[in-house]
């Protein structure tokens, strides 16, 4: 695995802003979408095999949330899912080396407190940015942990699961997107945890997109964004290298959990 030199100068002078997604925490055995889908259609009392037949995940999800009148009992059991106290955050090295990249924002898709989990666990507060108000109250001086789809303690309101909600976020508008804007501006954006398949991912860079033609950032030289994939994959480093703006780090694919903290301690060997 080679890791590209601006990259290695964005972690030396703190310019990675990390972008979290789902398989950054696969270490802990956390339900897939698809899995979730399936046992919150279970406790509810369909079958997720036919279920599956009728929607794809966000349908299902939609729908789940109509007959359940509203998230909340779904939150309760997303947070059994994903936040169990059993969890050992400190048997994550990713999640621990994440805290010392000295990165003053770090962006996840995921709803687990695990990032906010690993900071606590060295004594290091943080600001989590969820709602308007959390920007305002945030302290300029800690790093910022942006819940980019909601977070399962704070209202229902915030958690982006449904068809609707997903959809609701592309008006490009929202808090979190401004404060996307500027961080584009001077620093690197560090996709870890997505895979090709990840309808986050694809969403995404369906934004940033807009959001780089917006701040006319299209002619950028060095890479804007680096994303660290699981095995190579020729044809989509090509799109994205040369569409896209983006560099694809390949991880050891005998070994992914091991490579991905060797790129980790890297970068943080370069922070520090």
């Amino acid at each position: 695995m080679t890791i590209p030199q601006p990259l290695l100068n964005a972690a030396k002078s703190h310019r990675i802003i990390p972008f979290i997604g789902a398989g950054f925490s696969r270490v802990f055995n956390l339900p897939s979408w698809s899995q979730l889908i399936d046992e919150i259609s279970g406790l509810m009392g369909y079958d997720p095999e036919i279920a599956n037949l009728y929607g794809d995940f966000l349908q299902l999800a939609e729908f789940l949330s109509i007959e359940n009148n509203g998230l909340n009992d779904l939150k309760s059991q997303l947070d059994r899912s994903f936040n169990s106290s059993t969890i050992d955050i400190s048997k994550s090295d990713a999640h621990l080396l994440l805290t010392q990249l000295h990165a003053k924002t770090i962006y996840t898709t995921n709803w687990d407190s695990l990032i906010e989990r690993s900071f606590a666990h060295r004594g290091i507060q943080i600001n989590k940015i969820v709602t308007f108000n959390d920007f305002i109250n945030a302290d300029p001086k800690r790093t910022s942990v942006i819940k980019f789809h909601g977070d399962l303690t704070s209202s229902e309101q915030t958690l982006i699961f449904t068809e609707s909600s997903y959809y609701g976020r592309l008006d490009f508008e929202s808090p979190v997107d401004i404060r996307l804007r500027s961080d584009m501006l001077g620093n690197v954006l560090l996709f870890v945890g997505y895979s090709l398949s990840d309808f986050n991912l694809r969403y995404m860079w369906f934004k940033l997109q807009k959001l780089m033609a917006r701040e006319k950032l299209t002619k950028r030289q060095d890479p804007f964004a680096y994303i660290v994939m699981a095995k190579p994959n020729p044809i989509f480093e090509s799109i994205c290298r040369n569409s896209r703006n983006i560099e694809v780090i390949s991880l050891d694919p005998i070994d992914t959990q091991n490579s991905l903290i060797s790129l980790m301690q890297e970068l943080v060997n370069q922070a520090n």
